[in-house]
């Protein structure tokens, strides 16, 4: 799906595949980034807004403000995990992994049907949202191209696109490596 009139672009496939990855635990992780607490294993609940509140304050904290394809590559990226949470709380349900278990098959049933109509929904908004993403992103990557050709003088379709993805300012705010991004972005291409 990549659009031949924009040499070097970055398919839809594998925006979408960079956007669901899986590949989370085998991503480069930055000593610059504190390991928070968001509840859950230390038997306390987390709270609804703990992480809106943790995003907000790196929006704020940034140097130079963020830009809206960010904030939007982030929001599919967040549709994405809600989606795969909803998936793992149906499976959880159906094999009797919560409080859900204990109740009768007929109510498990309709809690099922619940996540199942609610994971369809969010299906669909996230699709559209995909859609509307790579409008966007196909909208403005062609003149981005250009200037990382023209800072880095490279050809190479991968760096292009890893430079096109993640910047060099961030990496280095994040203390990581090109080749260590490049390397996760590889692998966010790879089916799991």
């Amino acid at each position: 799906m990549s659009d031949a009139s924009i040499p070097d672009s970055i398919s839809g496939d594998q925006l979408r595949s960079f956007l669901a990855s899986k590949t989370g635990s085998k991503m480069p992780l930055s000593a610059a980034i504190p390991t928070l607490s968001f509840g859950g294993s230390t038997g306390e609940q987390g709270g609804i807004c703990d992480l809106q509140l943790v995003v907000m304050q790196i929006i704020q904290q940034s140097e130079a403000g963020i830009n809206l394809l960010q904030e939007f590559t982030a929001a599919v990226y967040l549709l994405h995990s809600v989606y795969e949470s909803l998936e793992r709380r149906r499976a959880d349900v159906m094999n009797d992994q919560t409080m859900v278990g204990k109740l009768p098959q007929h109510h498990r049933d309709q809690i099922s049907r619940s996540l199942d109509e609610f994971q369809s929904v969010l299906n669909t908004i996230t699709r559209l949202s995909e859609q509307l993403h790579f409008a966007f992103v196909m909208s403005s990557s062609a003149e981005t191209i250009h200037q990382i050709r023209d800072q880095i003088g490279v050809v190479d379709e991968d760096l292009i696109r890893s430079h096109l993805l993640i910047s060099d300012s961030l990496i280095r705010s994040l203390q990581l490596s090109r080749d260590e991004i490049s390397e996760f972005i590889d692998r966010c291409d790879k089916p799991t």
